[in-house]
């Protein structure tokens, strides 16, 4: 196995598509003859189940892939990567929108300042 079979084997294992997975050797061909062609600036990122070929800042190809993992994989060829959704989505990702989550915290809106904008353009016009 040359360098770039052994990376695209741990990339592959990463997002939980073992050797034996009727999809490894597709998707494994697929990756390998990506990488081949002649092109700078190629990765991939496993996100959602879905792994997508970027050349650039663009999406080329993408293949579906049911997996569990919440992770996200990135893969350049070269270095295999899992980050954690947080990375992308903040400190508020963990927090989930429900009534849990917001007990006490108070929310208030004032008008205020129309009130007063208003006020400051019928003294202007009149």
């Amino acid at each position: 196995m040359n360098q770039l079979e052994q990376q695209i084997h741990l990339f592959l294992q990463g997002i939980g598509i073992e050797a034996f997975d009727k999809q490894y050797d597709n998707l494994k061909q697929a990756i390998q003859s990506f990488f081949q062609q002649q092109a700078d600036d190629k990765h991939l990122i496993f996100k959602r189940s879905i792994l997508y070929f970027y050349q650039k800042d663009q999406i080329i190809n993408s293949i579906p892939y049911t997996s569990e993992d919440d992770n996200v994989y990135t893969f350049d060829g070269v270095k295999v990567s899992r980050v954690k959704p947080e990375y992308y989505l903040g400190k508020a990702s963990s927090m989930v929108a429900g009534a849990s989550v917001l007990d006490g915290l108070e929310i208030s809106y004032s008008n205020n300042n129309n009130n007063n904008n208003n006020n400051n353009n019928g003294n202007n016009n009149g």
